[in-house]
């Protein structure tokens, strides 16, 4: 799935970074994502609203399953259509989320709205870890430089919708990241973690507790 950063969003993204005493909510913007025939690892960046995981769906077309990464039981959770078109046992969604989207046509995903205040927070967990990249940490380019930011971070995966498969970088026995590729802001990947945190530190000071349930 490739992801792209509309120019106007990180022209008025940059603009709340000069003036930091402005609020982030007055920022409006969207990102686009790129969607294959299957399965797509996007993310809700921007508030657009969304309560469940049928208006993300509504926004996307050909979607008929839709699932998010449950770090307390390491393990999926899935809504998909019946046989009568209608969504069965659909999910909270929250600002940040990362959701792992299944098409049956080739389209693309607009995540539009005003920027989140205060910026999504993830409570990470040892295992795995669903997680979006942030307005906050646009310098951190590949998967290394964000896992480094994280802390205890040990893999770090993104979901190539292409080849319907995930891409991982890990470290070696030297402690050093093999393979790493780039993120950027919006992109959803998966990280391993050895050890409990919260991230990120959000820019105004504000926590918010990221809640799929």
């Amino acid at each position: 799935m490739k992801k792209l950063l509309i120019l106007g969003m990180m022209v008025l993204f940059l603009s709340s970074l000069i003036a930091v005493e402005s609020e982030p909510s007055d920022v409006v913007g969207f990102m686009k994502y790129d969607l294959n025939t299957g399965r797509n690892f996007i993310a809700l960046p921007m508030n657009s609203g969304y309560a469940t995981s049928v208006d993300v769906a509504g926004d996307i077309s050909g979607s008929d399953q839709m699932s998010y990464f449950d770090e307390i039981t390491q393990s999926w959770v899935t809504s998909g259509k019946n046989m009568f078109g209608n969504w069965v046992t659909p999910f909270n969604v929250d600002g940040g989320m990362a959701i792992m989207a299944r098409t049956t046509v080739a389209s693309s995903f607009y995540s539009a709205g005003s920027m989140f205040d205060p910026e999504p927070n993830y409570s990470i967990v040892v295992g795995r870890n669903s997680i979006m990249v942030p307005f906050s940490k646009a310098t951190l380019t590949t998967s290394s430089t964000l896992a480094d930011d994280i802390g205890g971070i040990d893999q770090m995966s993104y979901f190539d919708s292409t080849t319907q498969a995930w891409v991982t970088s890990g470290k070696n026995m030297f402690g050093n990241w093999v393979t790493p590729f780039d993120v950027n802001v919006g992109m959803a990947v998966m990280a391993r973690s050895i050890s409990t945190t919260s991230w990120p530190t959000v820019r105004n000071s504000k926590i918010s507790k990221f809640n799929k349930k």
